[in-house]
């Protein structure tokens, strides 16, 4: 008897990260994979899953219609019953949209930092000082500014306020990033450093134990699975043993530390999602 042909794959990104590069071939080992790129639509009916892996960030690297097109293209397959989609389109929405990721977890009983529009803070004070700034479109941070008071703010140009939001700032000087694939859980601490008036995380390329509640990993899984999403990670505080999200990433890239120490592993949750 003839060996059945491994199923195929679409993994929609870019291909370019150093996680998205060790899990295509990861998966190569077991099934066909094609990566799709932004400007490349064009797919055959013969595949049995959609790995949607496309950052925010890429929107700064190829034109807005190519990301569209590729995003119309996994929301219509959404349709389709005989496939199975790893991380929505509906997902992608939410990392797109910081204010969205505040409203959507708070409406779901999960703790997420105050966030607002800065437009909205200027015209009504709605944080307290000290206040954290960032791209409302979610994507790869490597500082960001704070502001200490309302006079401060008056001063940033409204050009550059269009696009920006605002979260109260934590002050923490440990922050937790959490990966979730389907019932795996790694997670390691980032150190706050803060210099001028900017705030930087390291992280520590050591894994900790999740210090969150079975509960509380359940109920985050639970609801973004209700939308289509099973592989993602957030940051957040931990005070007085409360969570307070401050970050939901869609695709989120595997630190080089989590590869090397718990590769094995990554694999095997990545394959028990796909079988």
């Amino acid at each position: 008897m003839a060996k059945a042909k491994p199923k195929k794959i679409y993994y929609f990104g870019e291909g370019k990260d150093t996680s998205d590069k060790w899990l295509i071939k990861v998966l190569k080992d077991h099934f066909r994979v094609t990566l799709i790129k932004p400007g490349q639509v064009k797919i055959t009916d013969n595949f049995s899953y959609i790995i949607n892996r496309l950052y925010v960030s890429a929107y700064k690297r190829y034109s807005e219609k190519e990301i569209n097109n590729l995003l119309t293209k996994i929301h219509k397959l959404e349709k389709r019953k005989d496939i199975c989609i790893i991380n929505s389109f509906a997902g992608f929405l939410l990392e797109y949209d910081r204010i969205k990721q505040y409203n959507f977890f708070n409406a779901n009983r999960i703790p997420y930092v105050l966030t607002k529009s800065l437009i909205d803070i200027r015209k009504n004070k709605l944080l307290k000082f000290p206040i954290i700034l960032k791209n409302n479109h979610s994507g790869r941070n490597k500082k960001l500014e704070i502001v200490n008071n309302f006079s401060d703010l008056t001063k940033i140009s409204t050009s550059f306020q269009k696009n920006k939001v605002a979260q109260e700032f934590i002050d923490q000087k440990i922050c937790y990033r959490t990966e979730f694939i389907n019932n795996t859980l790694l997670t390691f601490a980032q150190k706050i450093h803060i210099r001028n008036n900017r705030l930087s995380f390291q992280y520590v390329p050591n894994l900790i134990k999740t210090p969150l509640s079975l509960y509380r990993t359940n109920r985050i899984s639970s609801v973004l699975n209700k939308i289509g999403v099973q592989v993602f990670s957030i940051e957040y505080f931990i005070i007085k043993n409360n969570l307070l999200i401050i970050d939901f990433n869609l695709s989120s890239n595997y630190k080089s530390f989590l590869i090397k120490k718990k590769g094995e592993i990554i694999k095997k949750s990545w394959l028990n999602l796909l079988t």
